[in-house]
């Protein structure tokens, strides 16, 4: 027989969760009593539910505040829901958000882009946090010089047409008693910074393979310490930030040196990139 005290009680929690105000603008802060959220405006939410959209992502998670504006964690609420240790109310073992108006629902990728996004990843993960810094604007020119040796270096960056043809930096023509690969210097350095939004100049490129003249750069040939291999997951557009979800591994010609693991890539529109977007950051989960 169905509860209907049971169903009554449900429904009371649901309107008084979906009744919840958003917040869109704010900082959490914390005392010796636990955490509160200080609204732009100077005040703080109590004894209800607020739906926080902490890490400005565009998809916020609800939280409850006691009477003294504390948000409850990891308990029961009043009104019988679960919250977890970080104070996010969860249903069956998962976190309940919603999307905010700022998220692009229909926003998709092309093919493209994906393609171009996921080789910027290969190029960058296995350096990440241990050479590259989680942030492009904080990239060396030391930096510049190995991503760009990576970029030009690559062979899976050959497009499927079976043409002479780099995925991000376009046409080139290979000298057959070297193997070096000559490509359109200004187009080349174009591209780098359209990705990760540093102008490249001729005097930070540290590696001395490259040779540069006034139209071409050119690096030989050279075999990786391993092969990484990056696929997006799920990604949604808020913001003017493209945030994905990319899942890689790293093999190498030793097994037990594999690797493999999930992180998170910000990149920001941007209308001057060939691709409409430049990365921000690369963080390991």
């Amino acid at each position: 027989m169905i509860n209907r005290k049971f169903i009554i009680a449900i429904s009371g929690i649901l309107i008084s969760i979906s009744a919840a105000a958003t917040v869109y603008a704010g900082t959490w802060q914390t005392d010796a009593n636990g955490w509160w959220y200080s609204n732009d405006d100077g005040t703080w939410p109590d004894a209800s539910w607020q739906w926080i959209d902490g890490d400005v992502d565009g998809i916020s998670e609800c939280y409850y505040f006691d009477a003294n504006g504390y948000c409850l964690m990891d308990t029961t609420t009043p009104d019988g829901s679960q919250v977890n240790q970080n104070g996010a109310w969860i249903e069956f073992g998962k976190v309940r958000t919603k999307t905010s108006g700022s998220v692009k629902e229909d926003f998709t990728l092309s093919s493209s882009q994906r393609e171009i996004m996921q080789k910027v990843l290969e190029n960058v993960i296995p350096s990440v946090p241990d050479f590259l810094p989680d942030k492009t604007e904080n990239l060396t020119s030391d930096n510049i010089s190995h991503i760009l040796y990576g970029h030009l270096n690559s062979e899976m960056y050959d497009d499927l047409s079976g043409s002479d043809s780099n995925l991000v930096c376009g046409f080139y023509t290979e000298a057959l008693d070297s193997g070096r690969r000559y490509f359109a210097k200004y187009k080349v350095f174009k591209r780098i910074e359209d990705l990760y939004g540093h102008p490249v100049k001729e005097d930070m490129l540290t590696i001395r393979d490259f040779q540069i003249d006034d139209t071409t750069i050119s690096i030989g040939g050279a075999d990786g310490d391993g092969v990484t291999d990056a696929i997006i997951t799920d990604y949604h557009l808020a913001g003017g930030k493209l945030y994905l979800n990319v899942h890689y591994t790293v093999t190498y010609n030793v097994s037990e040196l594999d690797t493999s693991g999930d992180l998170t890539a910000v990149f920001t529109e941007n209308p001057n990139s060939f691709i409409g977007f430049t990365l921000e950051s690369v963080n390991k989960n």
